[in-house]
């Protein structure tokens, strides 16, 4: 039958894409809440769809059979009554809402294998590395996308707000915040103390080691008198710490202008917090 349609209602196709123009434009008109980064799981989730759908109709031809037989014999007839225009927007409402279910669906699976997200988080944060403020003042377009992730307009420091918004991309939920020490109040969140009683054991300090890769970790300053620093490490060797940040430099400063990689020691690193653990 969708074949079918298809073939007779060509110039109705129009709608398909206007609906992928909307699904991207959703990003800039809802920051945060809705972004086409999901879509490195599209091919999961069309398969989720498909089965749902089957099993819908399934549902319809034997348990809804009137409405059945009005797809099946009636509403051709019933569309075709309507002018083009009312043809392309009920179209244009069927794509744009398969996209939307589509994302949802996509979303709903990320959280399904812990190290996918792991390596998402960290291909996704080394996507970014390069990005820079227009002006220096915590601005420009990607910088704004970071802060809007958790809330926050141009002009706040975004440390924090950029490892939110990797985190997004990749459905790991997270503290809303751009607060660099809301990262840290897990009851699993590592520090120095404990990854140095780690390195005493060859086992434990193993088990360290292969959680550590996606997780966040925070810098403490003594000016502030707490952690005021925040990043995604990529990698740990030997006692070298990879990481990927936000809103430094190359010297390593809390108020760079743009994102870096790094090289730190994992005794500079005051807390851990676990790719996993995030939002506990």
């Amino acid at each position: 039958m969708l074949i079918k349609w298809i073939k007779v209602w060509k110039q109705e196709l129009v709608a398909v894409p206007l609906s992928v123009a909307a699904f991207f434009i959703a990003m800039v008109i809802l920051p945060g809440s809705y972004d086409p980064g999901i879509l490195h799981k599209f091919f999961l989730a069309a398969a989720l769809f498909s089965g749902f759908s089957l099993v819908t109709w399934v549902i319809i031809r034997h348990v809804f059979k009137r409405i059945w037989d009005w797809f099946n014999n009636e509403f051709e007839a019933d569309f075709t009554a309507c002018n083009q225009w009312h043809r392309v927007k009920i179209s244009f409402a069927v794509f744009f809402g398969i996209l939307f279910i589509l994302t949802l669906l996509a979303k709903s699976t990320l959280g399904a294998c812990p190290q996918d997200n792991q390596q998402c988080i960290i291909k996704t944060a080394l996507t970014q590395v390069g990005v820079k403020e227009v002006t220096g003042h915590n601005d420009g377009v990607q910088v704004e996308k970071y802060l809007a992730s958790v809330k926050l307009h141009k002009g706040n420091p975004w440390c924090a707000a950029f490892v939110a918004w990797c985190h997004d991309q990749c459905g790991v939920r997270h503290p809303v915040s751009g607060f660099s020490p809301d990262w840290f109040k897990g009851k699993n969140v590592f520090t120095v103390h404990s990854l140095e009683m780690a390195s005493r054991s060859e086992r434990a300090w193993s088990d360290y080691i292969k959680q550590l890769p996606a997780s966040v970790f925070g810098i403490w300053f003594a000016s502030k008198g707490r952690i005021a620093h925040v990043g995604i490490i990529e990698r740990i060797t030997g006692e070298v710490a990879m990481t990927i940040e936000g809103n430094t430099n190359d010297e390593g400063s809390r108020e760079g202008n743009g994102v870096f990689k790094r090289r730190r020691l994992l005794i500079q690193l005051h807390s851990i917090c676990p790719y996993y653990m995030a939002a506990q």
